[in-house]
């Protein structure tokens, strides 16, 4: 009986065909995801690092936002994650002391910068000493390195007298920052990260001297979880990459001078 033509594909593009299909279930097969705890200042980048990562390997990563403090107290107490992107360099210190990070791992991935800012008013040291706001948002310096850097500048300028009645404290940088883009306070001291996102021409900021408080070294560390990850291993490394640095310095941050292990 004759058969119709093109019922049935050439045998080499069978083949051609199933080979595709094969490394296609391969590289699923290969791929892996890894559960990365988060500071909330970085939480803005990490979101455009996250796509070009996948794209790269293949491997999802699935973040988790919330003040160093917090993370790093869900880690001690046996939260699964692989990574932590902490905003500091001394809680990822005290994590590999304790035996649930990998040795050799710790790098500063990223250098954060704060800044004074008002959605009405001209800001600056002068009007942080003497200015007629009501609130001032600051992160809790008990959980975040950014409330900590605050709490030094207001030191530094000896704006006690006239800042400490009026602070208003979010759990991390990232609700600070809400707190004065809804009006809840007048002015904040947040990441310059954060205000890069403003584009009204009515917003004011005051980049602070980095004179006036310490270094914000962010460092990234690989937990013990995920020492046998391939996607949070590989996400270490692309943290390192000129792609990844540019992505970092880009959405206001100096990217870090660490290399990977």
């Amino acid at each position: 009986m004759h058969k119709e033509a093109g019922t049935r594909l050439p045998a080499r593009l069978k083949k051609l065909a199933v080979a595709v299909l094969l490394g296609l279930c391969a590289s699923q097969a290969l791929a892996d995801t890894a559960l990365v705890a988060v500071a909330s200042n970085f939480a803005r980048t990490i979101k455009m690092l996250v796509p070009v990562f996948y794209q790269q390997t293949g491997h999802d990563i699935r973040p988790v936002y919330a003040s160093s403090g917090k993370l790093y107290a869900q880690i001690k107490n046996g939260a699964p994650f692989d990574v932590f992107l902490s905003a500091d360099d001394e809680k990822t210190r005290l994590l590999a002391v304790a035996g649930l990070a990998v040795d050799g791992s710790r790098f500063i991935y990223a250098e954060g910068r704060l800044v004074l800012w008002s959605a009405e008013k001209p800001v600056n040291r002068d009007y942080l000493r003497h200015g007629d706001y009501r609130t001032l948002a600051i992160a809790n310096p008990r959980l975040a390195p950014y409330g900590v850097a605050a709490m030094q500048v207001i030191k530094a300028l000896d704006a006690g007298d006239t800042a400490g009645a009026r602070l208003v404290m979010g759990e991390n940088i990232g609700q600070a920052w809400q707190f004065a883009r809804t009006g809840n306070a007048d002015i904040a001291l947040v990441a310059a990260s954060q205000v890069d996102t403003v584009k009204s021409q009515q917003s004011h900021s005051w980049q602070v001297p980095e004179a006036l408080y310490k270094p914000i070294r962010q460092e990234a560390v690989l937990l013990e979880n995920g020492a046998a990850n391939d996607a949070a291993r590989a996400f270490m490394r692309f943290l390192c990459s000129a792609e990844a640095r540019t992505i970092i310095e880009n959405h206001g941050y100096r990217a870090g001078a660490g290399s990977c292990s």
